[in-house]
């Protein structure tokens, strides 16, 4: 038990740092100063914190993260700068509690518990650059007041309950090993979004689309009819973007989206990645939109007969390309509409099978597809 209350004061100090360094030492210093809390002797050396000096720094350094915390991208650029200071934070905190003089064990235990504040960070900088995606700056307050209270809450727990915090980590952890290297993934894709959004100057792309693979596309694509038992079929037009919903696909897979000619499925979807697999989308009947927001430029795609959704997302600068995506898919399903009205109807035809292809221009129309 004396192991598990060591083990949970260590390594909840250590998850705190990574979400908030200084508000963790700054109330655990002030609480400690004030006689709030009472130090185990295992840990007695925590007192340090409780040095006026300590709580004052921390105290200013708090209060400069609590007001650059609150603005979009200045919080993201924050997280950048304490990429280092949080996990190396949180290691020496842990040294402090445990107090060991073996430096076999002190090396273990820092790399411990820098790596859980160092993926705890990553979750918080991940979450942080998802959020600023959004055009109204509230959120950011809000979940910048959620990791404030969060934290103050844990500093209480991690002292008035060592093994409750111990197992609270542990389930951290656990969930943290699932899902920081997906949250990494699209870190990582947001990222390219930002900087192409910075250096890509006015009129960076025409609404030229290309009609030719890169030679390890192409063959991929025939692979994929083979094993689909299709004939090859002549490509249209080819659009690289990233595939954020498509099923049987990864989310935010990069490859490139084309429009297949005399093939029983118009659209296919190549990723780059050779682990990933090529997708056909079957587009009987189905509703096309184009979304723009500060970042991302989409394409949306919906199947009106089995309600399927597909979201194709490109470099704000390809907006063009996406335009023009649109209105070929729009002269494609008008004439396969003409085509279907000069033939009668067969029995491999379903009634009232058609092709509904929409642009949508405002907002509201947009939305509307989600329905």
């Amino acid at each position: 038990m004396d192991t598990l209350h060591l083990l949970g004061v260590a390594l909840g100090l250590a998850t705190l740092a990574g979400v908030n360094l200084y508000l963790t030492v700054f109330l655990t210093g002030l609480a400690l100063n004030l006689g709030w809390i009472e130090l185990a002797p295992d840990y007695e050396k925590l007192a340090i914190l409780a040095d006026p000096t300590i709580i004052t720094v921390s105290g200013i350094m708090f209060a400069i993260e609590f007001f650059a915390d609150k603005v979009p991208w200045l919080d993201s650029m924050w997280d950048s700068v304490h990429t280092l200071i949080r996990p190396v934070g949180g290691a020496l905190l842990s040294l402090q509690v445990l107090g060991t003089s073996n430096p076999v064990f002190d090396v273990i235990v820092a790399l411990l518990s820098g790596g859980i504040s160092l993926g705890v960070h990553g979750i918080k900088a991940g979450t942080r650059l998802i959020v600023n995606t959004s055009p109204e700056p509230f959120s950011n307050v809000a979940l910048s007041v959620t990791e404030d209270t969060a934290v103050a809450g844990g500093v209480a727990l991690t002292f008035l309950n060592p093994v409750a915090m111990f197992f609270i980590v542990v389930c951290l952890v656990t969930t943290a090993i699932w899902g920081v290297p997906r949250l990494f993934a699209f870190f990582a894709v947001r990222l390219r979004f930002v900087w192409n959004k910075i250096v890509a100057p006015p009129g960076a792309a025409t609404p030229d689309l290309t009609h030719h693979f890169p030679s390890r596309a192409d063959l991929r694509l025939a692979e994929a009819l083979l094993k689909e038992n299709l004939p090859p079929a002549k490509v249209q037009w080819v659009l690289s973007c990233f595939a954020e919903r498509l099923p049987g696909q990864r989310r935010n897979s990069e490859g490139y989206l084309a429009c297949l000619e005399n093939c029983r499925y118009p659209l296919v979807f190549i990723p780059k990645s050779r682990s990933s697999q090529t997708v056909f989308i079957d587009l009987e009947t189905y509703k096309v939109c184009q979304e723009s927001s500060f970042l991302v430029e989409r394409l949306l795609i919906y199947s009106l007969s089995k309600k399927s959704r597909y979201s194709f997302s490109a470099f704000r600068w390809q907006e063009p390309q996406i335009r023009k995506a649109l209105e070929l898919l729009s002269q494609k399903a008008n004439g396969a509409t003409e085509d279907a009205h000069n033939q009668e109807p067969s029995s491999s035809t379903p009634p009232g099978s058609q092709l509904i292809v929409a642009e949508n221009k405002q907002l509201a129309a947009v939305h509307g597809c989600f329905d």
